[in-house]
């Protein structure tokens, strides 16, 4: 099923940024086993295609610190994993996200005397809310979330390894996304590993986008794993 932005209306649009670690019996709990059901559901497809299905772990969502969601009338539009990491050269050798990084990766980003950075992964929007029948990208919207997530969180920037074949790697350079490493896999999917820092962020062009990402991010919601409800992160961290 196709749906028209035009024909939805703004106001049932909703961004929760879930936990995590969501406890059972919580007020989203519910939610977050449904996000957890729809992430498992798009990636076996995506990785049964590249013949690696088996690479998709439930230990890689339950890590995850943050969970944007978009949500239209309680319907699951779209979400991404995010974690903050620190940056010491020590982590970026050990730690099995940053297996991707190059050498010469690494360096840039020391060099530039990043202390902590925002991870996008696992971008994910169920099919009836694609690109075909809305008429503009989800996956730009929840990029918006995350540039503004990064900033409230106080990390200096956002990396993400970007699939080819989604063109998510061409929406994070038209919001101002550099090349970390061009050809990286995950899963035998072909990615590209980017960084967003914050002096290089840039608006869309589609208005339909700009007018979604404000009004979602004015009226965010933060769920902590006990299920308590606040519209701003106490939980920042400092520069």
């Amino acid at each position: 099923m196709n749906i028209a932005f035009e024909e939805l209306q703004l106001g049932k649009f909703s961004l929760v940024i879930l936990s995590g670690k969501c406890e059972a019996g919580g007020q989203y709990s519910k939610l977050y086993e449904e996000v957890f059901s729809s992430w498992k559901e798009i990636w076996l497809e995506v990785l049964t295609e590249t013949g690696s299905p088996q690479t998709l772990k439930g230990d890689t969502f339950f890590r995850t610190e943050y969970i944007p969601v978009i949500l239209y009338d309680g319907d699951i539009v779209g979400f991404y994993l995010g974690s903050v990491y620190p940056l010491s050269y020590s982590i970026m050798n050990e730690h099995s996200y940053f297996t991707v990084f190059t050498e010469e990766a690494k360096q840039k980003l020391q060099k530039r005397k990043i202390k902590s950075v925002m991870s996008y992964e696992y971008m994910s929007v169920p099919k009836k809310w694609r690109k075909d029948g809305l008429g503009f990208s989800i996956g730009e919207v929840l990029i918006d979330m995350g540039l503004s997530l990064r900033n409230e969180l106080h990390c200096q920037a956002a990396v993400g390894v970007a699939s080819i074949k989604a063109k998510v790697h061409t929406m994070a350079h038209n919001s101002g996304a550099e090349t970390l490493v061009k050809e990286v896999s995950r899963g035998n999917l072909d990615c590209e590993l980017v960084v967003f820092f914050p002096e290089n962020d840039r608006l869309s062009h589609d208005s339909r986008i700009t007018l979604l990402s404000k009004h979602l991010w004015e009226s965010r919601v933060y769920v902590d794993r006990f299920g308590e409800t606040q519209t701003t992160n106490k939980v920042q961290r400092k520069a």
